[in-house]
């Protein structure tokens, strides 16, 4: 059987390898907009002046907020949704991205995990869309296989609401790594899983095993969850304090999105959410061997050996992290609808939102006093609600100071400008520019 494994990766890996790129459709309409309401002139991105943390853009004159190190406007970006894709049926939303999915099966080349301290992960908790924000690019989960899955409730009597009560005929999920394998050490793998609702945005949860990655690579062997302990590893441990950046609890990611609306686009009324999924793998599925392997094997054993309607995953709710609470809710079944295929499309457009696990604990205050916050969210103190950085409290309604021409500084934060904070560079600019006229000023008086 193993060799039967690494014939066929061996084979599908040079097919691809020949194929040539095609061109993808252009995706839903992704207009760039600010929180002030001003028009980009240039990309959205991210920059050092507040350590990568929000995506900001060029504005058109008089527009948003001076920066005296640029000498330009600008403001902090702001996606807004495509109300015409939106408004569709799940299933219509669902033909498109499967079609552009499944048109080019062309891998993405690997990047390097270190792009993504130059890149703002709060753009993946605020975006709501399928598709990814132009510009970006996955440095982690690079590359991955896609199918059309479907949650099928188990009929179990339980309270939760929203898709947890209705399923999702139509959705997608995309089966991946953290990182490149070489075949030689850990494996790290995951899932983004997209439920599509009629006329409403997606819903999203992301889930694994663990950040430290396994030695066994079969990634069908452990239990996925969308609650992380903190890695041990060093490595792992720096990508989870960038996220930290967007949430208190990164290693979380909310379900209350889930329970908000029934598959037909219904809103709920009293929203009840589990406080964590389990995704127990089937173990009748024998599509990944236990022993090392390549990037393409992956792949292949994906495309070949996971049949379409299958069983994936048997989904457990938690209801609460409550230590008296005794066994979880058996929820649903993910099945799949398709096979999977590698897709670029998948690779470089397909978009998980991450749900911030703060929406959840607004909802449910009585959750935090009874977490293991230091291991669960890396720290002994949490917040009920995201970092507040000046975007946010503009968003707020919040003036940020700055006078006349909105000269206040949109970086600084709470490391404000002392010994190794990023400080505020072009008022900084501004106090120098201000010394030199006071000199010149005192210079000319002298002479007088």
């Amino acid at each position: 059987m193993r060799g039967c494994f690494l014939f066929v990766g061996v084979l599908l890996a040079a097919s691809t390898a020949a194929a040539t790129p095609c061109l993808l459709p252009p995706p839903p309409h992704h207009q760039q907009g600010t929180v002030m309401g001003c028009t980009c002139v240039a990309d959205c991105g991210a920059s050092i002046e507040d350590g990568y943390t929000n995506d900001w853009c060029y504005t058109n004159y008089g527009c948003g907020k001076y920066s005296y190190s640029r000498l330009a406007y600008f403001d902090w970006c702001q996606w807004k949704v495509d109300s015409t894709y939106e408004s569709q049926t799940a299933a219509v939303k669902e033909k498109y991205l499967w079609t552009v999915t499944s048109k080019c099966t062309k891998p993405a080349d690997w990047g390097t995990v270190a792009g993504i301290f130059q890149e703002s992960v709060k753009t993946s908790f605020d975006d709501v869309s399928d598709v990814m924000p132009p510009g970006r690019f996955k440095y982690i989960h690079t590359v991955g296989a896609v199918a059309t899955v479907a949650f099928v409730p188990s009929g179990e009597t339980h309270k939760f609401t929203g898709l947890f009560s209705s399923g999702a005929q139509h959705g997608l999920l995309r089966l991946s790594t953290a990182t490149q394998i070489d075949g030689s050490q850990a494996i790290t793998p995951g899932f983004g899983l997209k439920l599509l609702i009629d006329g409403k945005p997606s819903v999203n949860v992301l889930a694994m095993p663990s950040l430290d990655g396994q030695v066994d690579f079969n990634v069908l062997s452990l239990n996925y969850s969308n609650h992380l302990s903190y890695p041990t590893s060093w490595a792992a441990s720096i990508v989870a304090k960038k996220f930290t950046q967007a949430s208190n609890c990164p290693l979380m990611v909310g379900l209350s999105d889930i329970a908000t609306y029934t598959e037909d686009g219904t809103l709920v009324t009293s929203v009840v959410m589990p406080f964590e999924l389990i995704f127990v793998p089937n173990s009748e599925i024998k599509a990944f061997p236990s022993a090392p392997y390549g990037d393409a094997d992956f792949l292949s054993y994906a495309e070949m050996f996971i049949d379409q309607d299958s069983i994936l995953f048997e989904v457990y709710g938690r209801t609460s992290p409550h230590a008296d609470d005794v066994g979880d809710v058996h929820l649903g079944s993910i099945k799949t609808t398709s096979k999977f295929t590698r897709s670029t499309f998948g690779d470089t457009q397909l978009f998980f939102t991450h749900q911030y696990m703060e929406h959840d604990f607004v909802q449910n205050p009585d959750w935090l006093p009874s977490m293991d916050i230091q291991n669960a969210c890396g720290t002994s103190e949490v917040d009920p609600l995201p970092p507040q950085s000046p975007r946010e409290r503009v968003m707020q309604g919040e003036h940020i100071s700055g006078g006349k021409g909105g000269r206040g500084c949109p970086f600084a934060n709470s490391r404000g400008g002392g010994k190794g904070g990023v400080g505020c560079p072009f008022l900084r600019a501004q106090a120098r520019q201000k010394k030199l006229e006071q000199q010149q000023h005192m210079s000319e008086n002298t002479v007088a």
